[in-house]
């Protein structure tokens, strides 16, 4: 099974060739486990500057707000500070956020992301590429594609280790357009190569479950990344409207 989390990187046909043809469901959190822990460790080497980011960006919000007093944003501003430079509880240790942007997100983003890219997939999948595929092959499929993030980790958090720059992109999200948290910013922010990565593995485990090309597979799979990446800076946006 480790042989087969490196196939996945190098020799991904190879890789889903053993998943699949030894299929069980369970395998599919053994991937989560890797990236939560690298979650983890992506979050401690750069515990400090996402602190400070996030008080930043807290501290602007504050500053902006109309429904506050002066007295009330100074009184929220040193509760904040006093909060972050207290001692860490296990709780917020274990949940502690990485530093991949933009989501900055605890390790149980992985499990969630992955169950909801997989229940689109599957729907995409079925629909579009015919056949019957279990939700249990897809999520396993699904599960093992993330496995490049694991690389996305590596990558990122060593050029933030060096630069102490956490705003660092892989995609369209580096030509900085528009305000952070704003459609277009996040949806150009979505488009990133390592996004791309996982949607190209799905492809090719989805070559050897639905039995179609991998041309087939990564069209379906790439216009359901395309709309997933539309509606979700939409929402993104619909929401951040109420706290600006």
């Amino acid at each position: 099974m480790l042989a087969s989390l490196i196939n996945i990187i190098t020799s991904p046909v190879d890789g889903f060739n053993y998943i699949t043809k030894n299929f069980n469901w369970k395998h599919a959190f053994l991937p989560i486990v890797f990236l939560s822990i690298f979650n983890v460790i992506s979050g401690t080497i750069m515990k400090e500057e996402v602190k400070e980011m996030n008080f930043d960006r807290a501290s602007e919000w504050i500053n902006n707000s109309d429904r506050m007093t002066d007295e009330q944003k100074d009184q929220a501003l040193n509760s904040m500070e006093e909060r972050m430079n207290g001692d860490p509880s296990i709780i917020g240790t274990i949940f502690i956020q990485d530093s991949i942007p933009p989501s900055f997100g605890s390790f149980p983003q992985w499990p969630i992301r992955i169950l909801f890219w997989s229940l689109f997939a599957l729907m995409a999948g079925n629909l579009f590429l015919g056949g019957g595929v279990s939700f249990g092959m897809v999520f396993t499929i699904s599960s093992f594609a993330y496995l490049a993030s694991v690389v996305e980790y590596i990558f990122k958090t060593g050029y933030q280790f060096i630069t102490g720059d956490l705003m660092f992109f892989t995609g369209l999200g580096i030509l900085n357009i528009g305000e952070q948290g704003a459609f277009i910013n996040s949806f150009l922010t979505s488009l990133d190569l390592f996004a791309f990565w996982r949607v190209y593995l799905t492809g090719v485990g989805f070559t050897l479950v639905y039995n179609k090309s991998l041309n087939n597979c990564l069209g379906v799979l790439s216009g359901l990344w395309i709309f997933l990446s539309i509606l979700g800076s939409g929402l993104g946006s619909f929401i951040a409207s109420f706290f600006s």
